[in-house]
């Protein structure tokens, strides 16, 4: 089973760099006072599916290692 930390690994570095890169989108556009809500009304339904994808794949990611034991 050693290739599991290394999923769990790679899935929270690729989750950790989603979220940050997301945060320094939005403290850009803050810093040059654009106005961000547009952006949110664009990319709102892909940001559900980056969301929804990260909380599924934590689920399996969990559910495999219950099963495994």
């Amino acid at each position: 089973m050693s290739w599991y930390p290394t999923l769990v690994f790679y899935f929270g570095l690729f989750d950790a760099g989603i979220i940050m890169a997301g945060g320094l989108l939005v403290a850009v556009y803050i810093l040059l006072g654009w106005d961000y809500g547009k952006m949110f009304e664009r990319i709102g339904p892909a940001l559900a599916v980056v969301i929804g994808s990260n909380v599924a794949a934590a689920l399996i990611l969990g559910a495999t290692r219950w099963l495994i034991g």
